[in-house]
């Protein structure tokens, strides 16, 4: 059904050929009753659209880079929309020449913008694009340096703190995404001194950045962690070992 004065060429613009796939029962109310489900409808629909487009358009500009750092580029998608160079360099195990090869091609075909402090932001969509080519295997290895990347930062930045605090706060900021998510991700390994070390440590960075969320969230993941602390058991230990070794691969 077509409103006044709407051409069906019109709808196919921006819904092609297929009409939408969604039934809205009209109650009693009529009309004036469904138009926020239909509202619902229609701008899902084209979010869909806009989204596999964004996508289309990552996939056709990852085709201009050169292929070796094509290969090579897939663990950006641990990354949570940019990083310090030095930890990109690390994560994806370039070196000098690869590194500012990567850095370069992906500025030139507008993947990524540098930023102060060696930080590079990324096109929204690349790292999501990115982290669906990962294998498990390639993922796990890949989360593993991309945390152990995001603690040396943290201490760094920590120690810039009283040596350099402009420096320390901008890049906290730029890194936070990253800095959350690896929290996250170390609490998920269930070894209660690792994460509350991490946890106060990110806490030293972030207390007076205005960021009062994280920092009840970090607090909150604190004491989670001191209660766990305290309970020692087979699981935990071998749990311990296991990213002790991992650490020396």
């Amino acid at each position: 059904m077509l409103m006044a004065g709407i051409k069906s060429a019109e709808l196919n613009k921006h819904f092609g050929d297929k009409p939408v796939g969604e039934q809205i029962q009209i109650g009693t109310g009529g009309i004036n009753d469904t138009v926020s489900q239909i509202s619902d409808v229609l701008n899902k629909s084209l979010s869909d659209k806009r989204e596999s487009a964004l996508l289309a358009g990552i996939e056709n500009s990852l085709k201009r880079l050169s292929p070796g750092i094509r290969e090579k580029i897939k663990p950006l998608g641990v990354f949570q929309g940019g990083s310090s160079i030095s930890n990109i360099a690390n994560v994806l195990q370039l070196n000098d020449a690869e590194r500012d090869q990567l850095v370069n091609e992906l500025v030139e075909i507008k993947l990524a913008k540098p930023m102060p402090y060696g930080f590079l932001h990324f096109h929204p969509s690349l790292c999501p694009f990115l982290l669906n080519e990962l294998d498990e295997a390639t993922l796990d290895r890949s989360m593993s340096r991309w945390s152990e990347c995001l603690r040396q930062l943290s201490e760094f930045l920590h120690k810039q703190q009283s040596e350099d605090s402009k420096l320390a706060d901008e890049l906290t900021l730029m890194e936070l995404p990253n800095l959350i998510k690896s929290m996250e991700y170390v609490q998920a390994q269930k070894v209660p001194e690792v994460s509350l070390d991490r946890a106060i440590l990110f806490e030293h960075l972030i207390a007076h950045l205005d960021k009062p969320d994280i920092i009840a969230k970090v607090k909150a993941i604190q004491v989670e962690e001191k209660n766990r602390s305290s309970e020692w058991n087979p699981e935990r230990f071998e749990t311990l070992r296991l990213q002790v070794e991992k650490s020396w691969e």
